[in-house]
C-alpha cells in the first residue's frame, strides 16, 4: 500500500495582523493521497518529505506555492504543489476590522512506498504490469462460522448489515492491513469486521508476472445476518429459512443538511415514517453530519464559498401493477 502521508507539523503565518486565524477548510489530509504518487517515481522507488509553503487570498484560494524544503526530487516536489494549488481550501481569517484576511500555510508531505509492499492504488493494481493476477477469495472464507463470531453487542441489540472493506493481503494470503469504506450503521459491526478478517480472513495471494505470489488490495464485503436456529455452520445462505421480502411496508425518508459559506454544518434534521424507513440501532445521517464539522465549502459559478442547503427525500411505495 502506497502512502503519501501529510505530516502535521503546522505553522500559519498571517499577511497582516489579524484577529482571528484562517484555518484549512477540511481535513489537509485528504489533499494529498497514495493514488497520487508519481507513476515515474513509484517505478524507481523514489521517496522523500516535500515542506511547502501556501498563498491564499481572503476568498481561501491559494495563489502561490513555495516549496520550502525539497523532498530531493523535483517530480515530488512538483506534484506536492499542482495537488495543493488545486485542492487546497482555507476558511479566511478576520481582520481587526472584521474583514476576510488571506494568510499563508506551511506544512509537510512525507512521501514513502512502504517497504515490502507494492506500489499500487484502486485500479492501477489490476492494470499495472507488476500485478496481472489480484488476490481472490480463498474457499475456506465461504465456510466461516458467522454465529460463532457474531458481536455479542450486536447479537442483543439485533443489528444486522453489510460492511465494505479494502483488505491489503500478502503473500501468504493473509490480511496485513484493513480499512472500512462502507459501514453497517452499526459500530459494534464495522469494529467486529476487520478483526474478523485478520484474524480469520483467508485469499489466494495476488500472482506477479513471473507467476510469484507477490502482496495485492482486495476489495470485499462482509455480511452480518442475525444466525437463524437450525442454521449449521457454511449454511447462512443455503439452510436459513424463508425470509419475508424487505421492501412491503410504505415509508418515507426526509433529511436536510444546511452547510455554512465556510463548509461547516451549522444544522441536520432527519425525518423517518414507516416500518422500512427505521434506521439499525436509531442511528441516522445526522449521526455523522454532526453540527460543526466541516468540510469543502460549495462555491458559486464564480469559484466564491457560499452557504447551501442539501435536502433529500425518498419515498417506498407497494403497488399493483399497472395491467391489474
Amino acid at each position: 500500500m502506497l502512502t503519501a502521508m501529510v505530516v502535521m507539523f503546522l505553522s500559519v503565518e498571517e499577511v497582516k495582523p489579524v484577529a482571528r486565524t484562517g484555518v484549512p477548510a477540511g481535513n489537509p489530509g485528504l489533499w494529498v493521497s497514495s493514488a497520487d504518487y508519481p507513476a515515474a517515481a513509484m517505478r524507481e522507488g523514489l521517496e522523500g518529505t516535500t515542506g511547502f509553503r501556501l498563498h491564499y487570498n481572503a476568498d481561501g484560494r491559494p495563489y502561490r506555492c513555495e516549496i520550502s524544503q525539497s523532498s530531493g526530487h523535483d517530480i515530488l516536489d512538483g506534484q506536492t504543489c499542482n495537488l495543493l494549488m488545486r485542492r487546497a481550501r482555507f476558511t479566511p481569517g478576520r481582520d481587526a476590522k472584521g474583514q476576510a484576511a488571506g494568510g499563508i500555510y506551511s506544512n509537510r508531505i512525507r512521501w514513502k512506498i512502504p517497504e515490502g509492499e507494492l506500489p499500487f492504488s484502486g485500479v492501477r493494481a489490476v492494470m499495472g504490469a507488476s500485478l496481472p493476477q489480484p488476490p481472490h477469495l480463498s474457499p475456506a472464507m465461504h465456510m466461516l462460522d458467522v454465529a460463532a463470531l457474531y458481536p455479542p453487542a450486536a447479537r442483543a441489540a439485533g443489528e444486522e448489515g453489510f460492511v465494505g472493506m479494502l483488505l491489503d493481503i500478502d503473500t501468504n494470503g493473509r490480511v496485513s492491513h484493513c480499512v472500512v469504506e462502507t459501514a453497517s450503521r452499526s459500530d459494534a459491526l464495522d469494529a467486529a469486521s476487520c478483526d474478523v478478517m485478520r484474524e480469520h480472513g483467508r485469499f489466494i495471494p495476488a500472482r506477479a508476472l513471473d507467476g510469484k505470489s507477490t502482496a495485492g488490495r482486495l476489495p470485499v464485503r462482509f455480511h452480518w445476518r442475525l444466525p437463524v436456529e437450525g442454521m449449521e455452520k457454511g449454511d447462512a445462505i443455503t439452510q436459513a429459512s424463508p425470509v419475508k421480502f424487505p421492501f412491503t411496508d410504505p415509508g418515507t425518508t426526509w433529511l436536510r443538511i444546511s452547510v455554512s459559506a465556510e463548509g461547516e454544518i451549522e444544522d441536520c434534521a432527519f425525518k423517518a415514517e414507516g416500518r422500512e424507513s427505521e434506521v439499525p440501532a436509531g442511528k441516522t445521517p445526522c449521526d455523522f453530519f454532526v453540527k460543526g464539522k466541516r468540510f469543502t465549502p460549495f462555491e458559486d459559478s464564480e469559484g466564491r464559498p457560499v452557504a447551501r442547503q442539501i435536502i433529500l427525500e425518498s419515498q417506498l411505495a407497494v403497488e399493483a401493477p399497472a395491467d391489474e
